[in-house]
């Protein structure tokens, strides 16, 4: 059975970041739907993430953070500035495709050079990040071609047995997934 912990309880917060850093596969709410994430530095977890979603590999993942500090490591450095002035400017969640380091796993980057990331503004991902201190992989909450589902009830229906644990919360008030645009070119890949 699926272990349900609730973030805004102390204890139960302390056992998330522990779960993170031992590299737990886990649901929490996100921006928009829920999201099946880990240890963005866990290879071995987030292969466990693909292959549980049914994920093709060359698509690559989504990394989130709490702040830009925690996904420095991830951007290729001559365009971290960059990347810094335009979070500070966008005032919606925005998923930002941007060169990466040439360390980036090809779990996270897929068949590119670049990597998605996004500096969340849910509340509860924030705390996930900061308690974990931690970047976390954030992709959909459904096997991959189905429909990702928003409502923890349905989270804990269809995941309960399939995952270590699941983040009780609600997903933000948006209601398609973030929009995802180029960091270089600001071509927007995908529109909220």
């Amino acid at each position: 059975m699926t272990e349900i912990l609730y973030p805004e309880l102390p204890k139960d917060l302390k056992l998330i970041a522990d779960k993170i850093t031992q590299g737990k596969i886990f649901a929490y709410p996100t921006e928009s739907v829920f999201g099946i994430g880990c240890d963005a530095l866990n290879n071995h977890s987030i292969e466990k993430v693909i292959n549980f979603k049914g994920r093709d590999y060359s698509k690559g993942l989504i990394v989130i953070s709490d702040d830009t500090e925690k996904l420095k490591s991830f951007i290729e450095k001559k365009y971290y500035e960059l990347f810094c002035s335009k979070v500070r400017r966008e005032k919606k969640p925005t998923t930002w495709i941007v060169p990466s380091e040439s360390n980036i796993s090809p779990l996270i980057k897929g068949d590119s050079s670049k990597v998605a990331i996004r500096v969340t503004s849910h509340m509860v991902c924030k705390k996930l990040c900061q308690y974990s201190n931690s970047a976390l992989i954030s992709t959909s909450a459904n096997i991959s071609g189905q429909e990702p589902l928003k409502i923890f009830n349905k989270v804990k229906k269809e995941f309960n047995g399939k995952i270590d644990f699941i983040v009780n919360g609600v997903v933000g008030g948006y209601n398609k997934p973030t929009q995802i645009i180029d960091l270089l070119t600001e071509d927007v890949i995908r529109k909220s």
